[in-house]
């Protein structure tokens, strides 16, 4: 609140610009994607709003900031180094699946392929304690030595198994 109390129009203005843009694809029409993807359109769009309207330079401005600070910084580390997206997802299942090690959770499995406002909630909740356990257990490899891939691969069987945990009878 202070950050909009004191700021200077344009800023406000800008930031504005970039948050309906997020909002705008929430929460089916696009913000199940990698919250890279999500930000990178918002960003996209508060650009050609900042050029449309001459904005000079605002706090975190698209035009001159670093795009990785930038997204580091507008998603927080968590999501950062975290992002899985609804595909990541669905492929985990189907990983899973074919695996054949628990073929008792299939129904369960079935459920969640398509269950994008699911898959919205479990990661909105768990990516952010998901994250504090992989830095707390791999440590600071996690960040700088896995890549992003092993990550999203890991996020994406982290919250299919807890939603599959979730889903037992008797938990």
């Amino acid at each position: 609140m202070g950050k909009i109390l004191g700021g200077r129009q344009e800023s406000i203005k800008g930031d504005l610009a970039r948050t309906l843009a997020v909002a705008d694809q929430y929460p089916f029409n696009g913000f199940q994607r990698k919250y890279r993807a999500v930000y990178e359109d918002a960003l996209q769009v508060q650009t050609e709003w900042l050029d449309r309207t001459s904005t000079p330079n605002i706090p975190l401005d698209p035009r001159t900031t670093d795009r990785e600070t930038l997204l580091r910084s507008l998603v927080g580390d968590a999501r950062y180094f975290s992002d899985v997206g609804f595909e990541d997802w669905q492929k985990a299942i189907e990983d899973y699946r074919r695996s054949g090690q628990d073929i008792s959770v299939i129904p369960m499995l079935d459920q969640l392929k398509d269950a994008t406002g699911h898959f919205i909630v479990m990661r909105q909740r768990f990516v952010p304690m998901n994250y504090q356990v992989a830095r707390q257990r791999i440590g600071e490899d996690y960040a700088t030595k896995w890549d992003a891939e092993k990550r999203t691969e890991a996020m994406a069987y982290s919250l299919m198994g807890a939603s599959i945990y979730a889903r037992q009878p008797n938990n």
